[in-house]
């Protein structure tokens, strides 16, 4: 006993399949792509530490079944390189990075935590801050940079009614911003106090706390506040009244600031941490 199958197109034309044949079923298998509905970048602030700020990316992917529809769409933080490119700002050590046992990405420097990324069911990406990082540019005391190409991805997985399965993933440096803190140093009020010498009594000298004039903040990231003389000029429109010359400023070699007529000393200013 055999078989014979015959197909005929629409103008006759025919061909013939007789006793043996293969029959090739090709499965319908998912896919998932990117979408362009990327949402903006989270900026966050070396200012404003330990919060978690998220985004949805459920709009940034596309999943579909096919003939066998989808069962599933989930996703997961994938680590490309352990080495963030990030520095702790607190510490100078690099932030290195590794995923927990809950599938979040986590960066430490030294035994401190640095930065948290989490991907949730609902495809809402979180990301917390704990610890100031290191801008490379000290001109601009509230620069911005992103989160390093290549590191850190979201991978979305889609899944289909028999299990075929296929993924897309985004590169999340262009999800994330952070924003330096910069120091402040403001005038508070420079009536406040005022330098005052008797010249009946020349040995006895004059201070003002710089406190009472300057008000600083050295921001998250930790510092110093040093305070030094600059000159406008080197007239001090002075006149010394023992020789009649004109009293000319200049800074020695200690940073204090030195006036004198002729060659004799008529006055100095100094100033340290705490008081001019």
């Amino acid at each position: 006993m055999g078989f014979l199958i015959e197909a005929t197109d629409g103008d006759g034309d025919s061909i013939t399949l007789n006793n043996q044949f293969i029959i090739l079923i090709a499965d319908d298998t998912p896919f998932v792509v990117l979408s362009t509905d990327i949402p903006e970048p989270i900026q966050f602030s070396d200012s404003v530490l330990n919060v978690t700020l998220s985004t949805s990316l459920a709009d940034s992917f596309i999943g579909q079944g096919g003939a066998d529809g989808l069962s599933s769409l989930e996703y997961q933080l994938q680590l490309n390189n352990t080495v963030s490119g990030l520095t702790d700002s607190l510490t100078g050590l690099p932030i290195i990075l590794s995923v927990n046992s809950a599938g979040e990405i986590v960066g430490y420097a030294g035994g401190n935590l640095v930065l948290v990324f989490t991907i949730h069911a609902n495809a809402d990406l979180s990301f917390t801050q704990l610890r100031p990082i290191v801008h490379p540019d000290n001109s601009l005391p509230n620069d911005v940079i992103n989160f390093p190409p290549g590191i850190v991805a979201v991978v979305a997985i889609g899944t289909d009614g028999d299990g075929d399965q296929s993924s897309s993933f985004l590169d999340i440096a262009s999800l994330i911003s952070i924003q330096d803190a910069g120091p402040s140093l403001l005038v508070t009020d420079p009536g406040a106090d005022v330098l005052s010498v008797n010249e009946a009594n020349l040995a006895v000298n004059s201070s003002i706390g710089l406190n009472t004039v300057f008000s600083s903040n050295v921001g998250p990231d930790g510092g110093s506040v040093d305070y030094q003389f600059e000159l406008a000029s080197n007239d001090s429109g002075l006149i010394d009244s023992l020789s009649g010359l004109p009293v000319l400023l200049s800074i020695n070699a200690q940073g204090n600031v030195e006036g004198r007529a002729g060659g004799l000393l008529v006055f100095t200013l100094s100033v340290d941490a705490n008081a001019i």
